[in-house]
């Protein structure tokens, strides 16, 4: 028995495809976070059980979702992913067998701005998806992890994510995820320094473009590598801001 849980927040040009997709599961849960454009309605129609919570960070949001799956076996899915078939008969087949490994990895399949992306920065990702709900957690806000009791093992299938299709709703998400990643920084105590600003962005750029071979995709690479240069930039940046008006609060409390 297989649970699949979304998180959501105004999903609706993507969200049936991917619970469409979800088919195989016994349960489709969604943690939506008050959505305003009718991501709720065509997520009830599709027969999953929809949830509301206020959204403070992927993590909470997640651990939300795991509490409230019926089945030990979960697999966590994107609005903008999909899994293909080759995938679900995998995850049924495994879950059958009552394998040893707690959680497995999955291979994603990129697409941006409506294209595939092979190489750079995109390639190697392989988050963990499917897990055991009584033997995993997941912990940091932003690019949130599993912490896993036992050990891990890794699908053959692939998971595709199409990921923003236009500049401006990537610049959206993009905003999101570097206010909360700012944020984390600042908690850990960490601050921003010239290097971080000067010098990091442009390395992540050479990384994925060059070492990596992200020019193998032409422009949509290119585009996809200037944009997580940007991301580097844009994270450091904000914690800069945090680290000048937390000082600045101290020493009128000082005063």
């Amino acid at each position: 028995m297989i649970s699949v849980c979304i998180i959501t927040r105004n999903e609706s040009d993507k969200i049936q495809r991917a619970v469409k997709s979800a088919g195989f599961a016994d349960e489709i849960i969604v943690v939506d976070s008050y959505s305003t454009d009718g991501t709720q309605d065509i997520c009830r129609r599709s027969g999953c059980k929809v949830f509301e919570r206020d959204f403070d960070n992927f993590s909470g949001v997640k651990n939300f979702a795991l509490e409230k799956a019926s089945y030990e076996w979960i697999f966590f899915l994107d609005a903008d992913e999909i899994v293909t078939k080759e995938l679900s008969n995998e995850i049924i087949n495994l879950v059958k067998i009552n394998p040893p490994e707690n959680a497995f990895t999955v291979k994603r399949k990129v697409f941006i701005f409506r294209g595939r992306v092979k190489w750079g920065s995109a390639k190697d990702d392989s988050p963990i998806r499917l897990l055991r709900k009584t033997r995993c957690s997941f912990y940091q806000p932003v690019h949130e992890e599993v912490k896993v009791e036992g050990s891990v093992g890794n699908l053959a299938s692939y998971l595709e994510h199409h990921t923003t299709a236009s500049v401006k709703k990537y610049l959206e998400k993009l905003n999101l995820y570097t206010d909360l990643e700012a944020d984390f920084m600042f908690k850990k105590g960490l601050k921003c320094t010239l290097f971080d600003l000067t010098v990091k962005p442009p390395l992540s750029f050479v990384r994925g473009y060059f070492i990596k071979l992200g020019f193998l995709d032409g422009i949509r690479g290119y585009m996809f590598e200037v944009f997580s240069a940007y991301y580097t930039f844009n994270k450091y940046a904000k914690l800069r801001e945090i680290v000048r008006k937390d000082r600045g609060q101290k020493d009128r409390v000082k005063k």
